[in-house]
């Protein structure tokens, strides 16, 4: 069982630091004097689907959104996000009419082992007799393409019924890494290239602050609430630790991280074989995991719950009153937000 929430200043901060992501972070704040939103009649309260674990409002349905959805009308203009070149206009069967770029980094970093010079942007379901005239003389992999230039309008093709830009970014090459690993013959990077497109642009203070809340441990599994505003939908990495705490110094005992853009605690580690569609996105259960809420474009604030189950908190006698459940939540900009909570016998709430 977890005891009610406790405050302890002496407990060490949980995040440790992460060479990727810090590259990451520092290559994409690299960028932020010339990135725009790429809906210019929209802005971050117009988002209504993140890059995260969601429940689709429509089918219920669960799935990893490797994007954004932002929402407005039928033929709003569509720009470039950042200088870069056209890379393509396809139409694929999900993601419908959709226009690529390749952006250069001003300085290559390394991330995942590998050199990272390039990144991507995909702009999907827009409008294709619209967007059509914009692209139509564009040579493929040549044309050179401006900050906020026009390069689409906003429509509702491919598998949606709702009018919206579906944004997403890639890092380092344009394919997936099931796609890399059902094509051998491709070139193989090793990790999936999609981040949270939100950290092309500058930060901004969350208002109100994150909120973490207990919810429930209604049978052994403990339920946090994160909470924000629907503005800052950018949640990112969760650290949840037990630490032992009956000495100057806690010790922890046992950990578990889950990252969205290093897909820390999310692919299976060792995967080399062409796995089924969706199976690299498969949280496992026994562990702390992402339990979404359903979000929306009228959704007045954004919020998930993040799952401790029992069979985790219990193993190797696990749940002795003198260790603490430790959650920390930290978002794309690093703006952090955490909870601690005494294990032992308490009543479910």
């Amino acid at each position: 069982m977890v005891k009610s929430p406790i405050n302890n200043p002496e407990f060490p901060p949980l995040t440790t630091s992460n060479p990727d992501s810090e590259n990451l972070q520092q290559a994409m704040e690299s960028l932020h004097g010339e990135t725009v939103f790429p809906v210019p009649n929209s802005d971050y309260r117009d988002i209504g689907s993140t890059f995260m674990y969601r429940t689709e409002i429509d089918t219920n349905s669960e799935d990893f959104h490797r994007a954004i959805d932002i929402g407005g009308d039928e033929g709003d203009n569509i720009v470039a996000t950042y200088p870069g070149t056209f890379w393509g206009y396809r139409n694929y069967s999900g993601a419908g009419r959709t226009v690529r770029l390749r952006h250069k980094f001003p300085q290559s970093f390394t991330y995942k082992g590998r050199t990272v010079s390039y990144f991507y942007t995909w702009y999907s379901h827009l409008n294709h007799e619209g967007t059509e005239p914009i692209v139509a003389n564009w040579k493929e992999k040549e044309t050179e393409i401006s900050s906020g230039q026009l390069i689409g309008k906003m429509g509702q093709s491919g598998e949606t019924k709702v009018v919206h830009l579906d944004f997403a970014v890639r890092i380092g090459t344009n394919n997936s890494l099931r796609f890399q690993l059902c094509n051998p013959g491709s070139t193989q990077w090793g990790f999936e290239p999609h981040i949270h497109p939100m950290i092309l642009y500058t930060p901004s203070s969350p208002s109100p602050e994150p909120s973490l809340s207990l919810v429930s441990t209604a049978n052994g599994n403990l339920r946090v609430r994160y909470i924000t505003d629907r503005q800052q939908p950018i949640l990112n990495r969760v650290e949840t630790k037990i630490l032992q705490c009956n000495s100057t110094n806690p010790i922890v005992v046992k950990s578990h991280t889950l990252d969205l853009n290093l897909r820390e605690g999310i692919v299976p580690p060792g995967t080399t074989t062409c796995p089924p569609s969706g199976w690299l996105d498969n949280l496992d259960k026994q562990k702390p995991h992402f339990d979404p809420i359903p979000f929306g474009f009228n959704a007045s604030r954004y919020q998930t719950e993040i799952v401790v189950p029992s069979v985790w908190l219990n193993a190797n006698s696990l749940s002795r009153t003198e260790n603490t459940l430790q959650i920390e939540v930290v978002d794309i900009w690093g703006s952090r937000v955490s909870g601690r909570y005494q294990i032992g016998d308490a009543p479910e709430i």
